[in-house]
């Protein structure tokens, strides 16, 4: 690491971070389709670096959220990595071992490239209303199989372009295709607005003085936490 950037920079950075988060999250909010996403606000929304540390998140459901990165590294390890990703890809994924929940919460993966190289990621997950269960709501299945249709890491959107064949799997594999097509869409339309706020504060900033200031925001947060935690008297608790 260079010189650091000047705490206004990165606060600068920090709250642009945060807009993008929010604007991800009013973009899901306004095109989905079913009241699980736009009124319960059962989904969680963030922004990654390139090595999965959480820059951003919007206000929504904590348990989604605290497992949202590993959605992120199993949805990329899904499709072979890092060097099988492309602009404009976008990643569904919901094998509940990886992201955490039941198969309905579906996880949506996209990386953002400046000028060609991996800065980060925009994810959502997201609870679909019917994924093929045994039943349209299940509670009380013995196996994941019983829960629905599995997509175990694979490309919806392939550099830029609708895959028509696993976009028509998806809508034959529920009781009710069009909320779920309303859904996926909002979703792809969600990390598109991630990725396009995350690239304008990149490109703002330029990437080495994003980098630095992204480094500085984890520093920061990294000494709040270690003051709380000095604040507390020592003893058996």
């Amino acid at each position: 690491q260079s010189d650091p950037v000047d705490p206004i920079t990165t606060e600068v950075v920090r709250h642009a971070l945060n807009s993008a988060a929010n604007q991800m999250k009013r973009a899901l909010v306004r095109t989905a389709f079913s009241p699980v996403i736009y009124e319960v606000l059962d989904f969680a929304v963030a922004l990654y670096d390139k090595d999965v540390r959480l820059l951003a998140q919007a206000p929504s459901l904590p348990m989604f959220m605290g497992t949202l990165n590993f959605c992120v590294i199993e949805a990329v390890k899904g499709i072979g990595g890092v060097e099988n990703l492309n602009e404009g890809d976008i990643i569904i994924y919901n094998w509940p071992y990886g992201t955490g929940s039941h198969p309905q919460d579906l996880a949506v993966v996209m990386p953002a490239f400046h000028e060609g190289e991996l800065v980060g990621y925009a994810a959502i997950k997201g609870h679909w209303l019917d994924i093929a269960g045994k039943d349209p709501y299940c509670t009380d299945t013995v196996d994941v199989f019983q829960e629905g249709t599995i997509y175990p890491g694979v490309k919806i959107v392939e550099a830029g372009k609708l895959v028509d064949p696993i976009y028509r799997i998806i809508l034959a594999n529920s009781r009710v295709p069009k909320m779920i097509a309303g859904d996926l869409n909002a979703e792809i339309t969600g990390v598109r607005t991630g990725v396009r706020a995350l690239l304008e504060v990149v490109a703002r900033h330029g990437v080495a003085d994003f980098g630095r200031a992204v480094e500085q925001m984890f520093d920061h947060g990294e000494r709040v936490v270690r003051n709380y935690f000095a604040a507390i008297p020592d003893g058996t608790y």
